[in-house]
């Protein structure tokens, strides 16, 4: 009787620590580090997403855009690394160096206007994202460069 118990506890522990584990496991799933306190609170500044994804071989080939280049890749996330941190003047360097690289790459261009919207800039940005719109771009590119327009514009307005 007492092995019988003494296995019946032990196995009572294991479940109770696979249902504690689930349960753990669970609520962890359905977290977002991101957040906090409050499911619709905003960030009060949000940094830049400067990191588009390129588009796929086929939108390249398509659009006639060359390959993204590695160099100018690395330079873009540097900067985003810059941006998270708030140092906008290394982000607009690191971007322009891109941009020296890859002059016709629309993506490095909607990067460099929104710094210059973080940088409170807003007549710079306007002025870069006509340039990136002048070139070849995926549609979700090109309606992110027309929002970004549109904001930059507003912010002039507001401002004089």
């Amino acid at each position: 009787m007492e092995l019988h118990t003494h296995r019946s506890t032990r196995l009572t522990r294991i479940g109770l620590m696979l249902i504690a584990s689930s349960v753990l496991l669970t609520g962890c799933a359905g977290f977002d580090g991101n957040r906090s306190k409050g499911e619709n609170e905003q960030k009060v500044n949000p940094q830049p997403s400067i990191l588009r994804t390129p588009p796929d071989s086929s939108d390249l080939r398509d659009s006639g855009q060359l390959k993204p280049n590695p160099a100018a890749i690395q330079l873009r996330e540097r900067a985003a690394e810059a941006a998270a941190l708030g140092d906008y003047q290394t982000a607009s360097s690191l971007l322009e160096r891109a941009l020296r690289i890859e002059p016709r790459n629309a993506s490095n261009y909607y990067a460099l206007a929104e710094i210059r919207m973080q940088q409170a800039r807003p007549g710079e940005a306007i002025e870069i994202t006509q340039k990136a719109l002048s070139l070849p771009a995926d549609a979700a590119l090109r309606e992110s460069l027309k929002a970004l327009q549109v904001k930059a514009t507003r912010s002039m307005n507001a401002n004089s």
